[in-house]
């Protein structure tokens, strides 16, 4: 079968077919996003789109145009649910969300590019195909690690998540940190590329030409092998995690709500959320913590411990317990106007805390406040501000039943680096989740992924509580707890050991590590690089060679 795939591949077939086929390729690394046991499948589809590319590097700009095919079909794959719940009410929704699309895809290609750009350069003076196989592999990295950089950022569909579950995951990205795959990308293609260069001949394009298809799968036996000896013995099961010297137990119960945080609140909502809360700080246990999902509440809380406010007080103080807890906060910097922020609430017998979300969805909640971005805002949000982000002075971990907490809301979880300064400063993070406004199938597999990528890369457990949805738990081991199906507003008990000191390797000693294999690669293809010939130049033989009867001597 794969030997007909890969014939199929590589077969001669008009340009349009070709272009097809890579936005197949590049669908189905999008697929994977959500679906991450699909990563053999994920793998094949990469090798076969790098032999397309190399089939048409000799046409000029064709394999750029089959990058840029393969990129947008990932793009829509893995990101497309993001542009349903835009405006339902709006009567220019399709066109509103027509826009959103043309941008997700144009951000993936602006990513991209430089990576691209860098490859054609770095190789020049080496054939055709060989700076298409450098250009590539640097296209696909640089989109991995510039997509989640700036207010525009995010880090939805990315490689790493399309192959979390890949083997040598657990081994490789707690090293790599959130570079992720992109790293071990990048040095797969460039090593392939050094190798080429000493052996004086193209080595990928004859694997293109030989058996790209199962050159896929023989890459993803070769990382199982490197973490056979990592993998064999992790669980895989929900049971009880072992104790750690180094490690503290927590206890926590996790409150959900089945309702859309967007949707209009009553008075009858309100207390029913509150008759919920109540009844899950009464189960309790002394010294546990109670979090809930993302507004569940949708008013701040009072000045004066009045009322329901003062009955939740007062049983937190008496079941001396920790409650972190989802709903809005006013904030007020200088002599501004208050503004309220998404936030979690922390609340303690003895003191009160406030985390506030620092990195809002782009275009979804947020825009700049500038003269250009008001009319856009209208457009997007029916207002002329969206949602603002907290000041700095409320992005501090909360300490919580004796560990300082990393908090992050929503769509922080995307945003790698975010994670890894959160995890720095916390022993465990929770996730203050709303899935109700999309609900998809392939949405909900993606936040899976991303959780147990994230629980991967930074060491740390994760705890997300989530609205319209159930709630997790990934552990640093690659191990993933669902709570069993229930409604959202059943409490979920669950307990986990917290480590107190970085599990990491990139968190103990910091992100650059991840860099050097990018450093010695690179390295390795500075030096290269002058020993290569031109393409198309004509070697002149030596005097030795030019006069077979001269003597050496």
């Amino acid at each position: 079968m794969l030997r007909t795939l890969s014939r199929f591949a590589f077969a001669p077939c008009p340009p349009p077919a070709q272009g097809l086929l890579a936005a197949g390729c590049g669908a189905t690394v999008g697929l994977g996003c959500a679906w991450p046991a699909l990563w053999p499948l994920v793998l094949w589809a990469l090798f076969v789109w790098l032999g397309l590319l190399q089939a048409a590097a000799p046409h000029g700009h064709r394999a750029l145009l089959f990058t840029a095919l393969g990129l947008c079909a990932w793009s829509l794959t893995g990101l497309g649910w993001a542009v349903i719940p835009v405006r339902p009410e709006a009567p220019w929704r399709p066109a509103l969300q027509a826009s959103l699309l043309v941008l997700v895809l144009a951000h993936h290609l602006l990513c991209a590019l430089p990576g691209w750009l860098a490859g054609r350069l770095l190789l020049r003076r080496a054939p055709a195909e060989r700076q298409v196989l450098l250009a590539w592999g640097l296209a696909l990295a640089s989109a991995e690690a510039l997509r989640p950089l700036g207010w525009w950022g995010h880090g939805y569909g990315g490689l790493a998540t399309a192959l979390v579950e890949a083997p040598g995951s657990r081994v490789l990205l707690p090293w790599l940190s959130g570079l992720g795959w992109a790293g071990v990308w990048l040095s797969l293609c460039v090593g392939l590329t050094a190798l080429a260069g000493r052996a004086g001949r193209s080595l990928s394009l004859g694997l293109a030409r030989r058996a790209r298809g199962p050159a896929g799968l023989l890459l993803a036996t070769c990382l199982g092998a490197l973490s056979l000896a990592a993998d064999r013995d992790a669980t895989t099961s929900s049971g009880p995690t072992l104790a750690r010297a180094d490690a503290d137990t927590v206890t926590a119960l996790t409150l959900g709500t089945d309702r859309d945080r967007a949707a209009p609140w009553t008075a009858a909502d309100r207390d029913a959320a509150m008759g919920r809360l109540m009844r899950a700080l009464a189960q309790l246990p002394p010294g546990g913590v109670l979090a809930t999902a993302e507004t569940y509440l949708p008013q701040s809380a009072p000045e004066s411990p009045l009322g329901a406010w003062g009955e939740l007080l007062a049983a937190v103080a008496a079941r001396q317990g920790d409650v972190l807890l989802g709903m809005p906060q006013w904030v007020r910097q200088g002599d501004g106007a208050a503004y309220p922020v998404n936030a979690v609430l922390h609340l303690a017998p003895a003191r009160q805390a406030v985390y506030g979300k620092a990195r809002l969805v782009p275009l979804g909640e947020y825009l700049p406040d500038t003269a250009w971005s008001r009319p856009l805002a209208r457009w997007f949000f029916a207002s002329a501000r969206g949602e603002q982000p907290a000041p700095a002075a409320l992005q501090a971990p909360l300490f919580v039943a004796g560990h300082p907490v990393g908090v992050l809301i929503c769509h922080e979880l995307s945003l790698p680096d975010l994670a890894r300064d959160r995890a720095l400063a916390g022993d465990w993070l929770l996730v203050a989740a709303d899935d109700s406004w999309v609900g998809r199938a392939d949405y909900l597999g993606q936040m899976r992924a991303l959780l147990r990528l994230r629980a991967l890369e930074t060491g740390r457990p994760i705890l997300r509580v989530a609205s319209g949805g159930p709630s997790l738990l990934a552990m640093p081991d690659g191990r993933l707890e669902r709570q069993p199906d229930a409604p959202g507003t059943v409490a979920w008990p669950v307990r986990f050991q917290a480590p107190m000191t970085p599990g990491a390797p990139a968190l103990r000693w910091g992100p650059g590590i991840a860099l050097l294999p990018w450093l010695v690669l690179l390295a390795l293809l500075w030096r290269i690089g002058p020993a290569v010939p031109r393409a198309g130049a004509t070697a002149h033989p030596s005097p030795l060679q030019e006069w077979p009867h001269a003597d050496a001597s």
